[in-house]
């Protein structure tokens, strides 16, 4: 199922990321069809690891690397468990424009 998946969209009633299939067209829940992407229902529900990658499209490697560089997104540690906030993944994301190569997107306040 995973080369089928058109870009992800939240839907608006239940705050659930929810990707369409190519071939059927049928809307799919995340937490049907892949089990590291978990339902976030608000700003404030913890991410591990592996969940917030999966959440970035990023590899659990880089997200780690990110970290240890201290340019990735703001985590919480419990005890030696590092979570992330769905706010401080899409917070940290947003950062992250870019209009060429060479510069940053200027954000307008």
């Amino acid at each position: 199922m995973r080369g089928r998946i058109f870009p992800l969209k939240i839907g608006a009633a239940s705050g659930i990321l929810i990707a369409s299939d190519k071939t059927s067209g049928k809307e799919i829940p995340m937490n049907k069809q892949d089990k590291t992407l978990p339902m976030a229902a608000n700003d404030n529900d913890l991410f591990n690891v592996v969940e917030a990658a999966a959440f970035l499209r990023l590899k659990r490697s880089t997200l780690d690397h990110y970290r240890c560089e201290g340019r990735g997104p703001i985590y919480r540690k419990h005890g030696t468990r590092v979570f992330y906030t769905r706010a401080s993944l899409l917070a940290w994301s947003e950062a992250q424009m870019f209009s060429s190569t060479s510069s940053r997107v200027q954000r307008t306040k």
